[in-house]
């Protein structure tokens, strides 16, 4: 049987994971935004602040493909989650990342949110039996 505290930390764990995942789509986006088309946004969590984040720019490019800024932040300024925006953006340039540099880190990332999402829908149905 599995301790309230072990469900507790794997909790934690996966919450974490996925925290990082969506950071990793997050920066994706902002430095190659025809990624944002890839991304099932029904899997991401708005419990979180990248999850939020995320959400809202991913949503925000498909409606504004056209036109979008450079820095992609600087149309979320007013956003309470700017300053994540920005710090992302900043890793981009201090690693001088390209767009063809986190392609597989973004497939990845989305392969892991779409697991996740699968976990939890099991685990749902488990609970209600």
């Amino acid at each position: 049987m599995t301790s309230p505290c072990t469900s507790l930390s794997r909790s934690a764990n996966a919450d974490s994971r996925l925290a990082a995942d969506e950071a990793t789509l997050l920066r994706a986006i902002l430095g190659a935004p025809e990624l944002a088309a890839g991304l099932n946004v029904e899997l991401v969590r708005t419990d979180t602040a990248e999850g939020d984040a995320l959400r809202t720019v991913a949503e925000w490019v498909a409606g504004h493909a056209d036109a979008l800024p450079r820095p992609l932040s600087t149309a979320f300024e007013a956003q309470p989650f700017y300053p994540l925006l920005a710090r992302l953006e900043a890793t981009l340039l201090e690693f001088k990342l390209e767009p063809e540099d986190f392609r597989a880190e973004f497939e990845g990332a989305v392969r892991n949110l779409d697991r996740e999402a699968k976990v939890r829908e099991i685990n749902e149905m488990l609970a209600r039996n």
